[in-house]
Order: structure tokens, then sequence, then C-alpha cells
């Protein structure tokens, strides 16, 4: 007998279907880079409405990064998150102050460089996210 047979196991890891979900921010930390010639802030959110409650989806935002473009792009994502988290744009002392926060996420799919589905993250406030819970009756 082995120890474990994967062939016993079924992949059924899918994307998060396109749509608005409310979730909440449950972990942010600023981690180092692969290269180790930047930092990353990497984001895990959990859907907390609809029929995909409890999926988890993930961000790296560059934030110290070599490439200055790469760089920009990571400080202007975390700008919209942190707007659409309180609000409004606003200051914040520690990355910690985003943990347990609620957020609206729009996801759409779109091709990565290898030609795979992604889910690609649109970022709102929570309430104005439109979802099967708010169906009338």
């Amino acid at each position: 007998m082995s120890f474990f047979d994967p062939t016993t196991i079924t992949d059924d890891f899918d994307l998060v279907p396109m749509g608005e979900y409310e979730c909440i921010i449950d972990g942010v930390t600023l981690k180092g880079n692969k290269s180790g010639t930047g930092d990353l802030i990497k984001i895990t959110y959990t859907i907390t409405s609809d029929s995909c409650k409890g999926r988890k989806m993930f961000d790296n935002l560059n934030w110290i990064h070599e490439n200055a473009a790469a760089q920009e792009i990571g400080r202007k994502t975390l700008a919209r998150i942190i707007r659409a988290v309180f609000g409004e744009p606003k200051a914040i002392d520690e990355l910690e102050e985003l943990n347990n926060q609620r957020i609206g996420l729009r996801v759409t799919h779109r091709k990565d460089r290898n030609g795979e589905m992604r889910e690609q993250l649109h970022y709102m406030l929570v309430d104005s996210v439109k979802n099967d819970d708010d169906t009338p009756f």
C-alpha cells in the first residue's frame, strides 16, 4: 500500500465565476520578492457572499521594484483598494489597517502571458456590490 496516490485526487480548482462579491481582507503582508530586488504586498480576500462564500482570492502588489512602472502600478492598485475599503483616499500608517476590512470585488477573467485564464480583480465599495443575495423575493 502506498502512502499517497495522486491519481485518486481530482483537481477541482475552478476560477471564481465572473461577478461582484462582498469580501473581507483577511491577510496583508509585506514580503521580499523572489529575486530579492524588491518587496511585494500580499493580500488575501475571502468571499463572504454568494455561492462562492469562503473562496479565497489573492493579490500581489509590487511595492518596491527595480522597474519604476511596475512599482507605480502596485502603488496605484493599493490606492484603489484603500478607496474601496474606506470610501475615500486615506493615509494609512501600517498595512494591518486593511486586515478584517470589508471590500467589494468585481471579478473578470483574462488570459495571462501563458494563455491560461486568470481572475482579474476590480475594487469597489462593498455597499455597491450586486450579487445573488440581493435578489428580491
